[in-house]
This record gives structure tokens, sequence and C-alpha cells, in this order.
């Protein structure tokens, strides 16, 4: 019998295979996300029949989601600030943090109802929910841009929804809104781009990896029955970096053209990614 185990997203953690009966067979994985799913073979011609099966949960597992991307700014023309809205998807109490990180990985400052603070606690009763609304330290350069991404871990699975806000001096000139997003293997989004309208579509990107880097490949569908691929482009990212690219950015030679179609994002470590449309 051959026990092989998964991670959430999908990768292989390994396996284990038992050569004679009547024996005691375990499987357990220091991953941080745990074991989702184990495949159970026979590899004897008479079935097999598993007598016990055991669930040890030998620490409680942290449940572990992205805000692949944020940003904060003041001063200048127009200034940024982001709204995170946690909520807890369970009927029991969630407890968590959420960790502000900057394009390379490492702790970003922002400002947190008056306070500077690159980390955040939160405790929601079930279904219960929390804004924390970032904006730029006090002590920021006018006009500089702060950016990077959120990892939230929590007790039982929370998601986070994510607004933008542009304003000038006086109004609010632009809102866009984005979701926060486990780490895949494989994910897709939807592209428009209209230059004459100023449409267009970026992409956020995060290895959730703390050691490994990532190769991504980007693939361009194009809106058809065939969706053939007309554009493929790929990067490589550090452990825990974070990078924003608009499609024109990733794919030089569709700058200026009205695109509509979609973007698969593949990478061989998993990858929190968003896609968003902007005006």
């Amino acid at each position: 019998m051959v026990l092989t185990a998964y991670g959430p997203d999908g990768s292989l953690l390994g396996s284990v295979e038992k050569l004679d009966n009547g024996t005691d067979l375990g499987i357990e994985t220091d991953a941080e996300a745990g074991i989702a799913k184990v495949l159970v073979v026979s590899r004897t011609e008479s079935p097999e029949t598993i007598a016990g099966l055991m669930l040890d949960y030998v620490v409680p597992r942290l449940f572990t989601t992205y805000v692949p991307h944020l940003a904060a700014s003041s001063g200048g023309d127009v200034g940024i600030t982001t709204a995170i809205s946690i909520l807890n998807l369970s009927n029991t109490t969630a407890m968590g943090t959420v960790t502000i990180l900057d394009s390379e990985g490492q702790p970003l400052a922002l400002a947190v109802d008056g306070s500077r603070v690159s980390s955040l606690s939160f405790e929601l009763l079930a279904f219960g929910s929390k804004t924390f609304n970032l904006g730029p330290p006090a002590d920021a350069s006018p006009g500089s841009l702060l950016a990077g991404y959120a990892r939230l871990r929590s007790s039982t699975p929370v998601e986070a929804s994510v607004v933008f806000s542009t304003r000038d001096s006086a109004n609010l000139v632009q809102e866009v809104g984005i979701s926060s997003t486990p780490a895949f293997l494989t994910t897709a989004g939807a592209v428009t781009a209209k230059p004459e309208e100023s449409k267009s579509t970026a992409v956020a990107l995060v290895n959730s990896s703390a050691e490994d880097f990532t190769s991504v490949d980007v693939l361009l569908i194009g809106e058809s029955q065939a969706g053939g691929v007309f554009e493929r482009g790929s990067l490589v990212l550090k452990p825990g970096e974070h990078r924003a690219q608009f499609v024109h950015e990733l794919f030089p030679n569709v700058a200026g053209k009205i695109i509509a179609g979609s973007l698969i994002i593949q990478g061989d470590c998993p990858v929190a990614s968003t896609v968003l449309q902007t005006v």
C-alpha cells in the first residue's frame, strides 16, 4: 500500500509505502499549509482493507491568504490609501495577523489609525469582519509611493476585500477593488486594454515561498473560440518578492493595442496573484 500526500494547492508533498501486511503506516509533513489530501493506492492483487484511520493535528493549522498588492502615498498631485476588510468565513472565532511587506518581502511600515505599524492582529467573532485603513506614515516623502503586499494568517479561514482609493487635494478620483487569494500553481484573470479610453490591466504577483526562487510563465490568451496564445512572457521572483506591472510592460509588443482576453499565470512554486482593471 502506498500513501501519497498533497498540499492545499495540489503540490506533491511525498509518499510512503508499506511492504508487509499487518503494520501501521503513517505520513506527516513539515510544510506550513499541512496535508490537504491523501491518496491511498493498493499494489496487491487481492483487495486491502483500511482497518482504522487516525488524523493527528500535531500543531494547530494556520490558514494563509494574501493581498497581492497594496499601495499608499501622499503629497504631490494625488494620494493613495488602501482599505483591507477582513471577513471571518467560519462559525468560530478567528484570530490572526496581517503582515505588511514591501516588494522585497521585508516589513513595510504604514500608518494605521495614527500608528506606524508593519503587523496587525485581529480577533473576529463568527462571520464577523474588521476594516484596516492603510496610509503613508507621517514621515513619508511627499509624492513617494509605498507599495507591496500583505500576508494574512489566521486560526480559521478568512477572506479580505481590498479597495484602493486615489484622491487629489479635494476629491475622490478613483477606486479599484481586489480580493485576497491563497497562493496557487496556476491562476487566470480577464484582460482588457483600450488605450483610447485609458483602460488597461495590471497584474500583481507574490512568491509565497520564503526560501525558493520561483519561475513564473505568463500567457496572454486571445478572446476567441480558438483561444490561441499570442504572447508569452516569463520572470523569476526571489523568495517573498512582489512584482506589479501593466500588461503592456509584461508584453511590450501589445503596447498601444486594443486587447481582450485572459492571462494565465503558472509558477513552479505557488504564487499569489491578482489581475485588476484600471481606468
